[in-house]
């Protein structure tokens, strides 16, 4: 992968979406792509090879996917966000590569003008214009707020504390949130915590594992060995590795 070009999406955008990217992938040894799971979500739009674009709605393991050639339009949902988009349940969407059509089936065209432009600039601005006209709910939905809640601070977050504040049952505030966002909320928060401690051994590297472990609210390294391993399926020391991981889990990519 060479060149990275990132852009904000207009104001009324921004709550929901972290940015448009535009990868542009080039000949490499591997012909796969191993991605790992995060909070957010990423539409890709390929600008050559259809089967190259769909929805990365991760959140249980690891995905290998065809390595895309050429420039790949990125749309980066935040944390929680995709569900103030869809009309459909999100367990549809996880772990599993769709395509764009699957989100917005009466968008068709639409997709293809922003696929098929070769500006950035304008590729965006198309982008602008279908997400406003998708978005269902500008103040944000009950499980959308939760998630971003769970992400500022998935180490000291407690779901029960959470549900009694707001007058819920721990379990039926964990179905609905299953409900609108694929999975449970208590699911998410050990998700949160491994794509912030990834994103922590991309880029800190002066940390210990064992630092690492203690600043994500892992009880202790044993713990935050088997989290890794059944997210990503690899021993923290091999994801800290991964050539690929940094540019998908850098703190421009976060889903904060």
């Amino acid at each position: 992968m060479s060149q990275l070009l990132t852009a904000l999406p207009v104001a009324e955008l921004q709550p929901w979406i972290h940015s448009y990217r535009l990868y542009n992938f080039v000949a490499a040894p591997a012909s796969s792509l191993r991605l790992y799971p995060g909070t957010g979500a990423e539409l890709w739009l390929t600008r050559h090879d259809q089967q190259g674009s769909g929805l990365l709605y991760q959140r249980g393991r690891a995905m290998e996917l065809a390595r895309p050639h050429g420039p790949v339009f990125a749309i980066r949902f935040r944390a929680g966000a995709l569900a103030a988009f869809c009309e459909l349940s999100l367990h549809e969407f996880v772990d599993a590569f769709l395509p764009p059509t699957a989100l917005w089936p009466d968008s068709r065209q639409q997709l293809l003008r922003i696929q098929r432009s070769d500006a950035f600039a304008e590729q965006c601005q198309l982008s602008d214009r279908q997400l406003l006209s998708q978005l269902r709910d500008q103040h944000g939905a009950a499980s959308s707020l939760l998630a971003r809640q769970i992400f500022q601070q998935p180490a000291t977050f407690r779901i029960g504390e959470h549900a009694e504040q707001i007058g819920m049952h721990r379990s039926q505030l964990s179905r609905q949130f299953h409900a609108q966002q694929g999975v449970s909320a208590k699911h998410y928060q050990r998700l949160c915590r491994f794509e912030r401690f990834l994103r922590a051994a991309s880029f800190s590297r002066g940390c210990s594992l064992c630092e690492l472990a203690h600043a994500h609210g892992f009880y202790d390294q044993a713990h935050m060995n088997r989290e890794v391993r059944l997210f990503s399926g690899a021993r923290p020391t091999q994801l800290a590795e991964h050539t690929d991981t940094p540019l998908f889990y850098s703190p421009l990519a976060g889903a904060s």
